[in-house]
């Protein structure tokens, strides 16, 4: 190494905690400790440099001498990663040899492919332990006309009517669960139309307390505000493994959610209201609500009716200032490159006794013929829900943002878009591409 005052020798490096992204003529460098974001596009100098750092053989640190330090491209981007605390110089003079950087390497934990080429493993003991959360739509009856239950269900977690009269029996259940043992299973929703009148209610709960099973039950207010009867229907016992959502939709008539909330005031498990949101005015109004109701717990889900995608870029769509906000950490980005953390180790298990990875998919099988085990093998080998990342997806793969964004989601299935954001396309200026 030539350490000659008179041509002094720096190894410049990136910090392992600095995402970096590069496709084609643009890259992202994302400081996952401070949120900052740096892009470069067209910038030959910079992009040879980043080739340089991204080499397996470099692992993210190179050589630098007086004169690329004096080229301007460079000095600025130098000088930039140290300022945002990405990178740094360090002098060759002051080491004896390549300072060492750890480049992160995704890795999906129990990886499918490599389970299938060990023989010593047993694959079907091994796929149970990605399963992690479980809904079921115990039945479909309800007496309620709240006009958007079929579709908010396909968008998140919500009741559904279908007056159908078909329900899961609860024998199919408690084989469910049995073939559940020794699975990594530990959360189950309790969905349908009105779950209070699933006659099997009291066994199912029998079943969760005996599995030890933390579950949410899912009741629209106004099954809950004729009285305290049909919390008694319920048959919960107070542990730490129940709670409640109250699902709210508009227009509320606010005097029955205040005779709910009366209700519910002196109940023995956590009780969170869940209001499904079309507009800004109703989140407004769902905002004087809690207010004068006093409702402690909440959470707000917004609904596409195919009419407020003004409401959805307001309030959903992310941009570069919000991504910076939320600062995403470097497991959250890797993840995402391998897997999709919203729908992993899910399955929903619909009255027909039909089993979805996603509830806007194809079943993979259905209660009554297939074991738990092929369902779970069949995505895990062969299906696309649970790893299904914007990198494979139109416009995102194209995009260097798509890792900081949020995974995909049901969202994106009702918008008919990838891409809930005001980031694509876009050039380097921020203003929308020709």
């Amino acid at each position: 190494m030539n350490n000659d005052n008179s041509n002094p020798q720096y190894w410049f490096y990136l910090d392992n905690y600095v995402h970096l992204e590069r496709l084609g003529n643009r890259v992202l460098l994302y400081n996952s400790l401070t949120g900052e974001i740096r892009e470069y596009m067209d910038n030959q100098e910079v992009l040879h440099l980043i080739e340089k750092l991204q080499s397996p053989e470099n692992l993210l640190v190179v050589q630098l001498g007086e004169k690329e330090l004096k080229d301007p491209e460079i000095s600025a981007f130098v000088h930039d990663m140290r300022n945002l605390f990405m990178g740094d110089l360090i002098e060759a003079s002051r080491s004896t040899g390549k300072p060492i950087q750890l480049a992160p390497v995704l890795k999906l934990h129990r990886d499918a492919d490599k389970m299938k080429t060990e023989s010593f493993r047993s694959v079907g003991v091994n796929v149970m332990k990605y399963l992690d959360r479980l809904a079921l739509y115990v039945n479909d009856s309800c007496t309620l006309d709240c006009g958007i239950c079929s579709s908010a269900r396909k968008q998140f977690l919500w009741c559904n009517r279908g007056n159908t009269g078909a329900e899961l029996h609860i024998d199919k259940l408690r084989q469910l669960f049995d073939q559940l043992v020794g699975s990594d299973l530990r959360y189950v929703h309790i969905l349908g139309g009105n779950i209070l009148a699933y006659p099997g209610l009291h066994e199912l709960i029998s079943i969760l307390v005996e599995h030890q099973l933390k579950r949410t039950f899912y009741i629209h207010y106004l099954n809950l505000a004729p009285g305290r009867e049909s919390l008694q229907n319920l048959g919960l016992t107070l542990d730490n493994y129940s709670q409640m959502n109250v699902l709210v939709n508009f227009p509320v008539d606010e005097g029955k959610l205040k005779i709910t909330c009366q209700i519910l005031e002196n109940f023995s498990i956590p009780v969170t209201f869940a209001f499904a949101l079309q507009s800004e005015a109703e989140f407004t109004e769902a905002e004087r609500l809690i207010s004068a109701l006093s409702i402690d717990s909440v959470s707000f889900h917004p609904f596409f009716n195919g009419q407020n995608l003004e409401f959805f870029e307001q309030g959903v769509f992310v941009d570069r200032q919000s991504l910076s906000a939320a600062r995403p950490s470097l497991k959250e980005i890797h993840s995402r490159q391998v897997m999709n953390p919203f729908l992993f180790g899910n399955l929903t298990v619909l009255t027909n006794g039909d089993i979805h990875a996603g509830i806007n998919d194809l079943p993979l099988g259905n209660l009554s013929k297939d074991s738990i085990y092929d369902i779970v093998y069949r995505e895990v080998f062969q299906g696309q829900t649970w790893r299904r990342s914007r990198k494979q997806v139109i416009p995102c793969r194209d995009c260097v943002f798509s890792a900081l964004c949020p995974p995909l989601s049901h969202y994106e299935y009702a918008l008919g878009k990838n891409n809930l954001c005001r980031i694509w396309p876009l050039n380097i200026d921020g203003k929308a591409a020709n």
